[in-house]
């Protein structure tokens, strides 16, 4: 039998260490991008994976994270839907006001449904989402719509963002008569699930 010799034998051995070395790599190379998801594909998440706030306090929100947030509707009482709120993540990404600061802050909002809009005119998911919003609103001319762009309307409005402080945009806060923050929606929606959160806000005006 041929015996191989000692430098061979040394090359061969070097040669399979590493290629045993390289396997290993591409095998925790592989694990960190299977773990590691991109924002977008983080959308579906529940919500209670999220992070948590409590209430009255500024939440640390990214406003580069694509999540979105939002109560859903559970039953019908009354013929009209209620909503099921989960405070910690309808108010991740915004603070928490009582009726009365809400009053005091948009009084042309009293008494009616409205839905507030912030946004900024440099913010992607805003521009892609105002034909939307420009479709929707004239269908429901019973709620007040206002709007606030979080750069150029700060000054002219720190009521408004002392009261609500939002930390990402576009958001969509969808408030009752009684001055109650009835759904919270953030970054790009589609009609679909903006009209979805319309018709209950529409209801509530039946109701007062």
């Amino acid at each position: 039998m041929t015996q191989t010799p000692p430098n061979r034998q040394k090359i061969l051995q070097n040669r399979i260490a590493a290629v045993c070395v390289l396997v290993f790599c591409v095998a925790v190379a592989s694990a960190i991008f299977i773990n590691v998801q991109p924002p977008h594909a983080q959308e579906n998440l529940p919500t209670e994976s999220l992070p948590q706030t409590t209430d009255n306090t500024q939440a640390s929100y990214p406003s580069t994270d694509t999540r979105a947030v939002a109560a859903t509707p559970k039953s019908k009482a009354g013929g009209v839907e209620t909503i099921e709120k989960n405070d910690k993540a309808l108010y991740i990404g915004l603070r928490k006001p009582s009726p009365s600061e809400i009053r005091q802050s948009l009084p042309e909002a009293a008494g009616k449904p409205a839905l507030l809009m912030f946004h900024s005119k440099y913010c992607f998911d805003c521009k892609k989402m105002r034909p939307i919003i420009d479709k929707l609103m004239p269908e429901y001319t019973g709620i007040t719509f206002l709007e606030f762009d979080i750069l150029s309307d700060t000054k002219a409005h720190p009521a408004v963002f002392n009261t609500f402080k939002p930390v990402t945009v576009p958001v969509l806060v969808f408030i009752t008569p009684d001055s109650k923050i009835q759904n919270v929606l953030y970054n790009f929606q589609n009609e679909a699930a903006i009209r979805n959160a319309l018709k209950p806000l529409e209801d509530t005006k039946q109701d007062s």
